[in-house]
């Protein structure tokens, strides 16, 4: 049995002696590396893993660490895997008088997160909204991991702890802790637990009224099966900067387009060659209306771009005020054919837009080297599933606008061939009195 394989039994026992309960999962080999196996059949309901607060890690502060407290208070709510990870950094400095070291053996030397990867693989990371909350995080880091040697005495058992200690910290808070309630928290053995969407994964994490977090089966499981639950309907995005992975053709997914006080769809117009008016006073008015106050970006989907941006598209088109009201401010398809085909084609646009600001496949390589490791893999796959996600999305819109460019040319076909009948009953004209004379089909005598 591997040492870690080792430490996850153990982790196991501690867990049972604490009042919680792991005896129906084992830490195994699954095709994403370390995971939960099923030790026995279990029926929709039954718990898999429970665990006490008292087998939480941060699920309350430290009652007699007032240091560790303000210290943990002083981290804005935003980096709370900062937070978190104080937490931890905080029992790890213990050793083993800490009432979590069972649980610290467990986890890995490093995380695949981009915070902790080399600088060639977070150039090649070149996806601007990413890169920049990437930035912002390392900044904090760096910056305040760099104040910790003076709280060495009163929060780290007189260890030293610096950026690259709290790096680590955050990297494994990131990865591993839940949101139960208001508060993220380290659950250990439930989070070597592997992720699967939902509707595939076969457990949920759920909180109860006592405070206990339970592992509970969502469906029937059968013995040496995986155990997996949902770790969020995310983005990639997310996935790579909390997990430090990217699952599989991802439906949650999307590319950010800056609205910039709507410049993205006048772009998008001229790009499409459709000709409007969007300094009209009513247009600018209804977008205002219809679209969220402080709307930041627009996101492209696997079917074509969000409800935010099909409206704008739609609000640029429409021809008056009137059929903007008939298609509900643009928040349903433009009564007239030819203008949601418009509509649609500046949609289309906005994605071409997307998929041309993606860099070349051959730029992600300029720069990297050896060093850079598994995170420029990564990088590139990150980038791959972007440009996927933009050409299924033209695709989707182009089926889209054929859909309806078919249906129009129908009806005008409908409109231009459509025959009179021709009755044999004979009518009485308006001239009364006077009869029509029967047709006959065939030579009168």
């Amino acid at each position: 049995m591997c040492a870690t394989r080792l430490a996850a039994k153990e982790l196991g026992d501690w867990v049972e002696s604490n009042g919680g309960s792991s005896a129906n999962v084992l830490c195994g080999p699954t095709q994403y590396g370390l995971g939960l196996l099923a030790t026995e059949n279990m029926r929709a309901g039954d718990v898999a893993v429970s665990l006490p607060e008292e087998c939480q890690l941060g699920a309350a502060l430290p009652a007699d660490g007032d240091a560790l407290r303000s210290l943990h208070d002083s981290v804005p709510p935003e980096f709370w895997s900062a937070r978190t990870g104080l937490l931890l950094l905080a029992e790890r400095s213990k050793g083993d008088a800490s009432h979590f070291e069972s649980y610290v053996r467990t986890l890995p030397a490093t995380y695949t997160i981009p915070l902790l990867w080399p600088p060639e693989a977070i150039k090649a990371l070149k996806y601007p909204t990413t890169q920049q909350n990437l930035l912002k995080q390392a900044k904090y880091v760096q910056s305040f991991g760099s104040e910790l040697a003076s709280s060495a005495d009163a929060c780290f058992s007189g260890r030293r702890v610096d950026a690259d200690a709290l790096g680590w910290a955050v990297a494994a808070s990131s990865s591993r802790a839940l949101k139960i309630r208001d508060r993220r928290v380290l659950c250990p053995l439930i989070d070597l637990g592997n992720h699967a969407p939902e509707g595939i994964a076969n457990c949920a994490v759920k909180g109860t009224l006592g405070g206990r977090v339970e592992l509970v089966a969502q469906r029937d499981i059968t013995a040496g099966e995986e155990v997996t639950f949902c770790y969020g309907n995310l983005s990639n995005d997310d996935f790579l900067l909390e997990y430090g992975f990217l699952p599989e053709s991802n439906p949650h997914d999307h590319v950010s387009l800056a609205w910039a006080d709507g410049a993205i769809l006048s772009t998008a117009c001229t790009t499409a060659k459709v000709d409007v008016q969007l300094e009209e006073g009513w247009r600018r008015a209804a977008l205002r209306t219809a679209l969220p106050p402080g709307l930041a970006e627009l996101k492209i989907t696997r079917s074509g771009v969000d409800e935010n941006a099909l409206t704008a598209c739609r609000i640029a088109i429409a021809r008056d005020e009137a059929a903007l009201r008939k298609a509900d401010g643009g928040r349903k398809p433009l009564a007239a054919a030819g203008g949601e085909i418009r509509a649609l084609r500046i949609a289309a646009a906005m994605v071409a837009i997307a998929l041309t600001g993606l860099p070349e496949r051959e730029e992600e390589a300029e720069g990297a080297s050896e060093t850079a490791g598994p995170g420029l893999a990564m990088a590139k796959q990150f980038l791959e599933e972007k440009r996927r996600l933009c050409s299924g999305a033209l695709e989707r819109l182009g089926e889209r606008i054929k859909a309806l460019q078919s249906g129009e040319a129908k009806a005008e076909l409908r409109g231009v061939t459509k025959a009179k009948k021709v009755s044999g009953v004979r009518k009485t004209s308006a001239r009364k009195g006077v009869k029509r004379p029967k047709a006959t089909g065939g030579f009168g005598k």
